[in-house]
């Protein structure tokens, strides 16, 4: 039995002696959580519609319409259709529905995408325009908080700052803490 406390010391000492050298090298272990989600650094688009693979793509600059269409795999059917020219800002969040019209011509609708995918890839929920369901992606916040975020930007005619949230009904310090890094105007 005395063997093994010794084993047990030499070990905890070893290891020890491995995250000082660590250490010394410059490459601290740290275990850090950051709060909130972290800012994408892509841009972040969902297609949908009348394409062979609908789903979020992620681009290093915002992509024209035609380099969306390509990543999803081009359209479905057969036959090509054709990409109108139009101008159509794709945003990170954004989501666009590529429809193809009976003269074959490509149609594209911009909506934004599901606030819970949004917060998955760590783009901010707005409380000036998102729904008072896609406020209930935020963690902290309820179906009574989310109705009442709505019913004082109702109120107000929109929020003119994050802080404002600290008036409406059920949001504590503690709360707003707890939100905010998740929320934008």
């Amino acid at each position: 039995m005395r063997k093994r406390k010794i084993f047990d010391g030499a070990g905890a000492l070893l290891l020890l002696l491995l995250l000082v050298f660590l250490n010394f090298l410059g490459n601290p272990l740290t275990l850090a959580f950051p709060d909130g989600p972290q800012p994408a650094k892509e841009v972040f688009v969902e297609v949908a519609g009348d394409v062979k693979n609908p789903g979020v793509y992620a681009f290093i600059d915002p992509p024209h319409p035609a380099e969306l269409l390509d990543r999803a795999g081009g359209l479905t059917g057969s036959g090509l259709g054709e990409l109108r020219r139009e101008t159509v800002p794709l945003t990170s969040g954004s989501k666009i529905i590529i429809t193809r019209t009976l003269k074959k011509e490509v149609t594209l609708a911009k909506n934004k995408m599901s606030p819970f995918y949004r917060l998955t890839l760590g783009i901010p929920i707005s409380i000036n325009t998102d729904t008072r369901q896609g406020l209930t992606a935020v963690p902290g916040i309820g179906p009574k908080t989310a109705g009442a975020i709505v019913s004082a930007r109702e109120r107000k005619g929109g929020f003119t700052q994050l802080k404002d949230l600290m008036f409406v009904r059920g949001i504590s310090d503690a709360v707003y803490a707890r939100i905010s890094p998740y929320l934008t105007l």
